[in-house]
This record gives C-alpha cells, sequence and structure tokens, in this order.
C-alpha cells in the first residue's frame, strides 16, 4: 500500500464522517458502512467506486465479533509492557525529547 493510497482513503472515511455529522447521525461503523453505500449508487468515477469499495470492506472487518476489543483494532499495540485493567489505567505522560 502507498502512503497516497491511505491518505486517500483516510479522505474518504473524513468525507463520509462529515457526512453523517452533518446529516446529525451517529458516526458508527455500521453508519459509515451504509453511507458510504449510498454514496457509491450515485458515483460515475470508477476509481472513486473502488476506493469506495476497499474502505467498505475494511470497515466491516471492525464489524465481527472478535473486533469488540480495542486491542484488536491496534491502538494499544505499543502497550505491551502494560496491563491496562479499567480504561484509568491508561495515562498521557509529557516527556521531553531531549531525555
Amino acid at each position: 500500500m502507498y502512503i497516497s493510497d491511505e491518505v486517500k482513503r483516510n479522505e474518504l472515511i473524513g468525507e463520509v464522517t462529515i457526512r453523517l455529522i452533518f446529516n446529525r447521525e451517529e458516526v458508527t461503523t455500521d453508519n459509515l458502512v451504509s453511507e458510504l453505500k449510498l454514496m457509491a449508487e450515485n458515483e460515475a468515477d470508477e476509481i472513486r467506486l473502488l476506493l469506495m469499495h476497499e474502505v467498505r470492506r475494511w470497515l466491516l472487518g471492525y464489524l465481527g465479533v472478535g473486533c469488540l476489543t480495542p486491542e484488536r483494532a491496534g491502538w494499544l499495540d505499543k502497550l505491551e509492557s502494560v496491563t491496562l485493567r479499567t480504561p484509568a489505567d491508561l495515562r498521557l505522560v509529557v516527556s521531553r525529547d531531549d531525555e
């Protein structure tokens, strides 16, 4: 995957998110997938349609039963040495780069 592909995917997710917010809908994975489907029905550009399909497929991966934990999403990968018992165990620590 090229960086430009990732940027395009992120821009599309941002666009869909803004559409949901303007429509006063909750931003959930289900709603993102549904909105992408609606957008794809009116899209004429084949490259953009392919991008919408890829993003929908990626989002659908987060709807499975095994994806209910935040660890599954990968956002806690760097906390291998820390065992989180509750959300309160996650703290923001400010450090200086020159140390």
